[in-house]
């Protein structure tokens, strides 16, 4: 299985009330970083690619282009890594991105907690709308 299948597994398990909240999150940050390190490896391997990607953000920290120009020539760029099972910056890959702030963001115990945090409600809710988000 891939991790995106791994990842949708997991989600769908945790949705349907399966799995706790801790058990969600320790599992999730491991198979989110195996993706992005699937994303950054497809990156690597195409050094041209690469290149474009750095000259586009220097372009954009030093205001040469626009953020909407930079964002669609980033998109551009992506759109060329092959072999990728989520790429970077497409529908997928920016909610499963929002589900890690949200699992970055939960604590189990209000004490440890650090501003801003979830509940385990709350990150069921985003779980819930993640998948729903996915199925349209």
């Amino acid at each position: 299985m891939t991790e995106l299948g791994s990842i949708l597994k997991l989600m769908t398990t945790f949705g349907e009330g399966k799995l706790d909240a801790p058990a969600f999150t320790k599992r999730y940050i491991k198979l989110w970083n195996k993706l992005v390190d699937e994303q950054n490896a497809a990156i690597a391997r195409h050094p041209l690619i690469s290149q474009k990607l750095n000259e586009l953000q220097e372009m954009h920290r030093n205001g040469e282009i626009s953020s909407e120009r930079y964002s669609e020539a980033v998109q551009e760029q992506y759109a060329l890594l092959p072999n990728t099972t989520v790429r970077p910056g497409s529908k997928v890959s920016e909610i499963l991105d929002h589900i890690f702030v949200e699992v970055d963001s939960y604590r189990e115990n209000e004490d440890e907690a650090i501003s801003p945090y979830i509940t385990a409600d709350e990150l069921h809710e985003a779980v819930t709308q993640a998948l729903n988000d996915l199925a349209t």
